[in-house]
């Protein structure tokens, strides 16, 4: 059974032991190996609200921003999340959940209505990711799929919007696909294929 904790630890000991790089790499991957989707959700308003309204002023939306979501993820099953600055981090056991999730998000923050200022209500924009990951509790998820909807959640997605990544979308169930339409872009310096949908797609 993987450990799950001390990832750092773990590669520190082997760099130290001067393990090679590939029988590290099999070790760490079989060590804290693990299969899932992951979440990244960024706030959108951030330059106006902090322009107008003053960095405290835009914290304590922050503050409503990670009560609510704390109150739906957990609510939602959601096994680990964590806050960051105005970005959220979570992870599902599948995709299913992880897009429930994201609209309930979208939903509940829509009809709230935290104001950033006195015209605008804070939004999200969130990234979907799903595939092997290195897990470790306590530090964190890394690996592709994570850089992936890291990128799409915090430098593509629009407000209200959600993207997948490929391997995410390949996991949406079938009946589900028609609310996401291809897309394509650069994500540090490479050329992907993603998927779109926004918050008014229906929850089931």
């Amino acid at each position: 059974m993987n450990r799950r904790t001390g990832l750092f630890s773990a590669i520190r000991s082997m760099f130290e032991e001067k393990v090679r790089r590939e029988l590290m790499e099999d070790r760490i991957w079989r060590e804290f190996g693990h299969r899932c989707a992951v979440m990244v959700l960024d706030s959108s308003g951030f330059t106006v609200s902090s322009s107008t309204n003053g960095i405290v002023g835009y914290l304590c939306c922050i503050s409503r921003l990670r009560d609510t979501v704390n109150g739906l993820l957990t609510g939602s099953g959601c096994p680990s999340f964590r806050f960051y600055a105005d970005n959220i981090f979570a992870r599902f056991p599948e995709v299913a959940g992880a897009l429930e999730a994201a609209f309930l998000i979208h939903d509940t923050l829509a009809r709230e209505k935290i104001m950033v200022c006195d015209d605008l209500d804070l939004r999200v924009c969130i990234g979907i990711g799903y595939g092997e990951v290195l897990l470790s509790e306590g530090e964190g998820v890394f690996g592709n799929e994570m850089n992936l909807a890291s990128k799409l959640g915090e430098d593509i997605a629009g407000p209200g919007e959600i993207l997948l990544t490929e391997s995410a979308y390949g996991m949406v169930p079938a009946g589900r696909r028609s609310l996401f339409i291809e897309k394509h872009g650069r994500v540090s310096g490479m050329d992907i294929r993603y998927y779109m949908t926004n918050a008014a797609a229906p929850v089931e």
